[in-house]
């Protein structure tokens, strides 16, 4: 494929995503629903595009960062709840029950301004009480005062104006030594507050595990678990977790193909001399389009279901292949950065390791204008 205006483009398989959503479902505990997370434009992927196709998947509630993401998706005309991971501001509070918004309560102070707002407009303001466990974020602490918390906690379920469903939190889930302890330690100390409060008489739904914490302790599971980079695949593998694939794929073209001489420098820097007569191959992506220059001299891309190497940095649109090994390569074949081609395979997580991240790091990085072309089948 070769698009008119020869840029580099996105693939992103939604028959794919389907098949991830049926594994991912179908291992669950009873009474466990997902939150299909959608925030940063879905890591990239497209907001609007995955929810309605999560939407058609019967995926329960949706969630984002922000209401500015929360209207993109209304806008779009999609109905289903959305549940917002940062607190708003009382003078929204208006808009967040007009649009079926849910949104974190994170401190009795702020419960009460909602509360307030929401009783003088007089409707009911669906919300979740944001506990923290250890990432140090938002929401109420919990750490050396967990009967404390309990009490301001369940001052604010008797709020006017509120309709609280879960108790919520974000597990840090870290990891090397000592990494399963602290993680426990973390669901503890959310366990316990949640039955303090059930000894107080409020029963709160719970949604604390992520894509990730689910992968590693399905058990720790509650009535919710809000996933992304598993749904998407884009989450390192864990024997733990459901053998989900990749989503998207990256893709550009070859522009040209020319011979240089050995000793010939390569891009900026420069970073790179020949070491022989080399055939280079002149790609249509660069750190324009969001291919980090820590790819520079490390990143291997396939073409014609071969590994071929990046040569020096990648400029703003543009950056170097080695094809001497690749003779019959031509201009205008297809490049896939990472993804699969003729059974050979570059990982997006090897790309998360050049730019120093996770998975679900890449695709955000990738430019908002970079076409998304979506796959049904």
């Amino acid at each position: 494929m070769v698009l008119e205006k020869d840029q580099c483009w996105l693939e992103i398989d939604l028959a794919r995503l389907e098949k991830n959503y049926r594994l991912v479902e179908k291992g669950l505990k009873n009474g466990c629903q997902i939150i299909g997370v959608v925030k940063s434009n879905c890591y990239g992927l497209g907001a609007v595009k995955i929810s309605r196709k999560l939407e058609a998947l019967g995926c329960p509630i949706l969630s984002v960062s922000n209401l500015g993401e929360a209207e993109e998706l209304r806008q779009a005309g999609i109905p289903l709840p959305i549940l917002l991971l940062g607190p708003i501001q009382p003078a929204y509070a208006e808009m967040a029950i007009r649009q079926n918004y849910r949104v974190p309560l994170v401190s009795v102070a702020q419960a009460k301004e909602l509360s307030k707002a929401a009783c003088a407009c007089g409707g009911k303001l669906k919300a979740d009480i944001k506990v923290d466990v250890g990432l140090s974020r938002f929401g109420f602490v919990l750490k050396d005062r967990p009967e404390e918390a309990a009490e301001e906690i369940a001052g604010v379920l008797t709020m006017p104006g509120l309709e609280i469903e879960s108790m919520m939190t974000h597990f840090t889930v870290a990891s090397g030594v000592g990494a399963d302890e602290f993680n426990r330690t973390q669901y503890q100390l959310f366990a316990d507050v949640h039955q303090l409060l059930a000894r107080k008489g409020h029963y709160l739904k719970r949604h604390c595990s992520s894509s990730l914490f689910h992968s590693i302790y399905p058990e720790y599971d509650g009535e919710f678990i809000r996933l992304a980079s598993l749904l998407y695949g884009l989450q390192r593998e864990i024997p733990t977790a459901p053998p989900v694939k990749c989503i998207v794929q990256l893709k550009a073209n070859i522009l040209q193909i020319k011979k240089v001489p050995a000793d010939t420098p390569v891009s900026y820097g420069p970073l790179f001399y020949t070491k022989r007569e080399t055939n280079l191959g002149i790609v249509n992506i660069g750190f324009g389009d969001g291919l980090l220059r820590s790819c520079a001299n490390r990143a291997e891309m396939l073409v014609r279901g071969r590994r071929v190497p990046l040569l020096g940095k990648p400029g703003m649109n543009f950056s170097m292949l080695d094809l001497t090994d690749l003779p019959e390569a031509k201009e205008g074949d297809l490049v896939t950065v990472f993804g699969e081609e003729d059974g050979a395979y570059v990982s997006l997580q090897e790309y998360a390791a050049f730019y120093q991240g996770v998975g679900c790091e890449v695709p955000t990085y990738l430019s908002a204008k970079m076409p998304r072309i979506y796959m049904e089948e």
